[in-house]
């Protein structure tokens, strides 16, 4: 349950960036997980006269709104044509599709939610964040930054011909994850995601063929582990997710090498 004092529709990025300026300003996205908190709203800013809510393809890179809905992704056919269905994959699982219609592409990023199969998938491929002051940012700096005052405009991701997989476990079809992981390969190097460790989604590279000998996976394995830390909370133990971790990303390596036969 949340309060709004003043619901302001804006016309311009430069309205909504000054207004995000001022103490108690929200911007709303599809406030799906928004409403599901307890908080008083000043400003609540609301894009949707803004016209960012679709996605556009060109030759060098598919461009989302920032107030594209989760749904609007999945069922995209460029994007599943290109990525072979592996944004879908990601998102299908994220409660079901009324609630999908309703969250954004940017609310799910921005606000740099520790369960996000959106923030976790999007990581694992060539993607930046174009913001109304700061301008394009990687998504991999962003995450890592601290918190900034600015208004996600679109979310922009690279046709840079990699492959990816994405693999969840959760306890139920439309529950949070227990643990996410997400793999890409693309000349020669491999970027291994892992997200709802629990915490924000984190990236590591390995360099590497399209075809790992058994003992470079063990390694490469082995590297993550030590570098990945895993904690515990209602969903899943420490222990449980560094188990999952090993072998979700062991299967979507497998995926895209080619050697994974499962469903």
């Amino acid at each position: 349950m949340f309060t709004i004092k003043n619901h302001i529709m804006v016309k311009s990025l430069d309205e909504a960036y000054k207004l995000i300026q001022e103490r108690g300003s929200v911007i709303l996205g599809g406030i799906m997980w928004l409403k599901m908190g307890n908080r008083k709203i000043e400003n609540a800013i609301d894009l949707s006269a803004l016209s960012i809510d679709r996605i556009d393809e060109d030759e060098k890179s598919f461009t989302i709104g920032a107030m594209t809905s989760l749904r609007e992704v999945e069922v995209h056919e460029g994007l599943n044509s290109y990525f072979d269905g592996y944004l879908a994959k990601a998102v299908q699982g994220i409660v079901g599709v009324q609630f999908r219609n309703g969250a954004t592409m940017g609310g799910s990023v921005a606000s740099k939610l520790g369960f996000s199969d959106v923030i976790t998938s999007l990581l694992a491929l060539n993607t930046e964040l174009e913001f109304a002051h700061e301008g394009r940012l990687p998504l991999k700096d962003y995450l890592e930054m601290k918190p900034i005052k600015d208004v996600l405009v679109r979310i922009i991701i690279k046709k840079d011909g990699r492959k990816a997989a994405y693999e969840t476990v959760r306890k139920s079809a439309t529950d949070f994850p227990i643990l996410a992981s997400a793999v890409s390969y693309n000349d020669g190097l491999w970027s291994v995601v892992l997200g709802a460790r629990p915490g924000v989604a984190k990236r590591m590279d390995f360099m590497g063929g399209a075809h790992l000998p058994e003992q470079e996976m063990e390694e490469m394995l082995n590297k993550m582990m030590e570098e990945m830390t895993f904690g515990t909370n209602y969903l899943g133990s420490q222990e449980y997710r560094s188990m999952l971790a090993k072998v979700l990303t062991k299967r979507n390596v497998e995926k895209i090498s080619g050697g994974y036969h499962g469903n």
